[in-house]
């Protein structure tokens, strides 16, 4: 703990899925936030985010093309003939 205070990055052991990894832990008070580095000293926490919303956001883009799709053959099909009732003046 007082290396961490310190601003050191620390050696930690964790276990993910019933293995043991080990792993750097680094404490940054600036954002109230820890950082995670795996054993090449790459950030975890940070790829592991960036992979997430990528995902996420190809989801939404995949579904809006689909809704557009689907409203763009609504679009095409034959319409019927609708009268549009004009809108008198009031005063």
């Amino acid at each position: 703990m007082n290396s961490l205070k310190k601003g050191n990055i620390q050696s930690v052991t964790f276990v993910i899925a019933g293995e043991e990894r080990k792993q750097f832990v680094e404490a940054n008070p600036h954002f109230k936030t820890i950082n995670v580095y795996d054993s090449a000293m790459q950030r975890i926490n940070d790829r592991e985010s960036k992979d997430q919303k990528k995902n996420q956001t190809e989801a939404k883009t995949e579904s809006k093309e689909a809704k557009q799709n689907q409203d763009a053959d609504a679009d095409s099909s034959p319409k019927k003939n609708v009268k549009k009732k004009k809108q008198g003046n009031s005063i």
